[in-house]
């Protein structure tokens, strides 16, 4: 692991020193040497302190120093062995012992696109230091003592588009301040839009607390009343299902009986006619007159059996509907005595569900500033 080790570096120093300007012999030679053993120097003291040097991606120049596992090694001493690399683009610092004097020497890398300071020292004063990187594209300060008044100097940074200031002292109207003279920043949490977010989500808590505490009233109530009677309102359900089909046979044959009357009808009334012409056309038949007068007496018989035909299938329809509308209701109600005890245990967790999530929907609501 060491000799691997060993080579990395060397190939590191090397790439390091192709991308320095080429200068002449003689004075120019011992230069160069001299530069190559500060980097080499640079990058040994770096790791010593649990940092690491790499370049961003296969073939490039761009360089990325990393501390973020260093800890409490690195304190603002050690930032000083940055100053024998060439364009260091990113620069990992976080929970590390540095402080605002270190912003100093971090100010000085004027190649640097991406700082990560969170959850150290820095604060308002440190952020002062940094207004010198002109490349600075993304800032991280998460955890820090960081305010208003020292995200309002970032302004001035004309590249920077992205800024992270979770759990800061930062307010929902430095935010917006900021953003107001900085209008392509993206500022990450977003307080306003976080709060208006929370707010939404706790008054969906609220009405699913609402629903689930009448559900669970109903439960409650169908199990205190229901389901000691579930064996009962299971035998009344069989009994009106019975009853319900019972009715339906009756009513279709009445309605055959019907069909069959209102078909005599016609009939009754086409001999009615018949027997009417044929007296007609022969008006001095008595025969034929009085065969016409019966004709008609067998059509108004018919027709009032039809009346009845029809009046009786009527009144059975309607008890054939109230029938099955009852044995709906009855298997219904019988139903929800044998699903009691699980719907109301459902309820019950619903209902604790419900009330958790509204007191996390309390707790992530953004305080109001």
């Amino acid at each position: 692991m060491r000799q691997i080790h060993f080579f990395y570096r060397c190939a590191l120093v090397t790439g390091l020193l192709l991308s320095m300007p080429l200068v002449r012999t003689g004075q120019g030679e011992e230069r160069k040497s001299n530069e190559r053993l500060a980097a080499e120097k640079a990058v040994q003291q770096i790791e010593e302190v649990g940092g690491a040097v790499r370049y961003l991606t296969a073939g490039a120049e761009e360089l990325e120093v990393d501390f973020q596992f260093a800890g409490e090694q690195l304190g603002d001493v050690q930032l000083k062995y940055l100053e024998a690399l060439d364009n260091v683009v990113t620069l990992r610092l976080k929970r590390t012992a540095i402080t605002d004097k270190a912003m100093m020497q971090v100010g000085k890398i004027c190649t640097l696109r991406r700082l990560y300071l969170e959850e150290t020292a820095i604060s308002d004063r440190g952020l002062q230091q940094l207004l010198s990187l002109q490349q600075l594209e993304f800032l991280n300060v998460y955890g820090t003592a960081v305010t208003d008044k020292g995200i309002e100097q970032l302004a001035s940074l004309p590249r920077l588009t992205d800024l992270c200031v979770g759990k800061t002292p930062v307010t929902e109207a430095g935010v917006h301040a900021l953003l107001k003279a900085a209008p392509q920043l993206s500022v990450f949490p977003d307080r306003v839009e976080d709060r208006r977010r929370a707010e939404v989500f706790l008054q969906a808590a609220r009405k699913l607390l609402t629903d689930a505490e009448q559900q669970l009233t109903e439960a409650e109530q169908n199990f205190k009343e229901l389901a000691p009677q579930k064996d009962e309102l299971k035998k009344a359900a069989d009994e009106a299902d019975k009853l319900a089909e019972e009715k339906k046979r009756q009513t279709d044959e009445l309605g055959k009986q019907r069909e069959e009357a209102d078909k005599l009808v016609e009939e009754r009334q086409r001999q009615a006619e018949e027997a009417s012409q044929l007296a007609r056309d022969k008006p001095d038949d008595e025969q034929l007159k009085l065969v016409a007068g019966e004709k008609q007496k067998v059509l108004v018989e018919a027709r009032v059996r039809a009346n009845e035909a029809k009046t009786a299938y009527d009144e059975s329809r309607q008890q054939a509907d109230a029938a099955r509308l009852k044995s709906e209701m009855a298997k219904n109600l019988s139903a929800r005595a044998a699903n009691a005890t699980e719907v109301h245990e459902q309820a019950k967790k619903v209902f604790d569900g419900a009330r958790l999530r509204l007191k996390h929907a309390k707790r992530d609501l953004p305080p109001a500033q």
